[in-house]
C-alpha cells in the first residue's frame, strides 16, 4: 500500500509540475527549483524512485534512509521558504505530511500485498517518466509556445533615469491584438497569470482599491488557451469587465503576482502577495513626485 502511494503522489506531482510552473505561495521566491526545474518536477522523480525500492528493495534500513532523507528535506525547504516569507505553499505541505507518515508506515509494514505485486513491474516507468519531464521541462515549453510568442517584447524606458519626468512605459497588446504603450508614471502595472492561482489575492486585493487608484492589469507568462480564461479570472475576483492587457514578462520579473510602477525616476518592482498588500495598505501611492 505504501508502494502505491508514492505511485499516486509522484503522478501528482508531475500534474503539478504542468499545471503550476512556479509555486502556488511566495514560499519559493528565493527557492524556485533547482536547474530550471520545478521542486513539483523533483518531487515526481523522488516519490516514483521511493516507489520503485520500497517495492523492490530487499533490505529495509537503506530504503528507510532514503525516504527520510527526502522528508527531511522537504520539511527543511518549507522551513526555510516560511522563514524567508513567512507563507507555506498550500499544496507543498499536504505531501510534506505524507512524506512524514509514509516511512512510519514502511517500517511497519508487514510486505507487499497482492496489489502491491501487480504494479511492481509497472511501477519501473514511473522513475523514466519523471525523468522525462525534468529534462524537457514543461514549463519551459509553455512559455516558448506559440501564444507567448505572439506577444510583443516589454520594452521598459527610463529605468534609474535621473530625470523624474522621464516616462516609463511597457508595451501591451489589448484583448483586442491592438498594440499599446502603458505609462507607468500614470499608473502601477499588476501582472498576473491566469494559471496562477495566487495571483487571485493580488487582484481580489487590487478590486477593493477606488477605480482611480487601481493599477493596469496585465496578463504575462502567457500558456496556451490562457487568453480565453483571463475574463473568468477577473470576473471571479471582483473585476468583471474591467480592461486588460497582454505581453511578455520583463527580464526582471521572477514570478507573478507582481506590481511595477515608477516612483521619481526609478522603476521599483514588488513580487508576491505580501510586497503587493504593503503597497495597497500604504494607500496604493505609487509616484513620489
Amino acid at each position: 500500500m505504501v508502494g502505491l502511494f508514492y505511485a499516486v503522489m509522484s503522478l501528482a506531482a508531475l500534474a503539478a509540475g504542468v499545471m503550476y510552473p512556479q509555486c502556488l505561495s511566495d514560499a519559493c521566491l528565493k527557492l524556485p527549483g533547482i536547474f530550471g526545474r520545478s521542486w513539483f518536477l523533483w518531487g515526481a522523480l523522488f516519490y516514483a524512485v521511493s516507489a520503485v525500492l520500497y517495492l523492490n528493495a530487499r533490505r529495509k534500513r537503506p530504503v528507510m534512509a532514503f525516504l527520510a532523507g527526502g522528508a527531511a528535506f522537504h520539511v527543511a525547504l518549507m522551513g526555510y521558504g516560511y522563514a524567508l516569507h513567512g507563507s507555506v505553499c498550500s499544496l507543498c505541505w499536504k505531501f510534506a505530511a505524507l512524506d512524514i507518515a509514509l516511512p512510519a508506515l514502511y517500517f511497519y509494514a508487514p510486505g507487499l500485498g497482492p496489489l502491491a505485486q501487480k504494479i511492481k513491474a509497472p511501477a519501473w516507468a514511473l522513475p523514466v517518466i519523471a525523468a522525462a519531464f525534468l529534462a524537457v521541462n514543461p514549463a519551459a515549453v509553455a512559455d516558448g509556445g506559440p501564444a507567448r510568442k505572439s506577444n510583443p517584447p516589454v520594452a521598459v524606458a527610463g529605468i534609474l533615469t535621473e530625470n523624474p519626468e522621464t516616462p516609463a512605459t511597457i508595451s501591451v497588446f489589448t484583448a483586442q491584438g491592438q498594440s499599446a504603450e502603458l505609462d507607468l508614471k500614470h499608473k502601477p502595472v499588476l501582472f498576473f497569470a491566469a494559471w496562477c492561482p495566487h495571483c487571485d489575492e493580488a487582484l481580489r486585493a487590487v478590486s477593493a482599491l477606488p477605480e482611480e487608484k487601481q493599477p493596469y492589469l496585465v496578463a504575462t507568462f502567457i500558456r496556451k488557451g490562457d487568453a480565453e480564461k483571463i475574463p473568468a479570472k477577473l470576473s471571479q475576483n471582483g473585476l468583471a469587465g474591467q480592461k486588460y492587457y497582454l505581453t511578455d514578462a520583463p527580464p526582471e520579473l521572477q514570478m507573478v503576482p507582481a506590481l511595477m510602477y515608477q516612483t521619481g525616476g526609478n522603476v521599483e518592482l514588488r513580487e508576491g502577495t505580501e510586497a503587493i498588500d504593503e503597497w495597497i495598505n500604504g494607500g496604493g501611492d505609487h509616484n513620489d513626485n
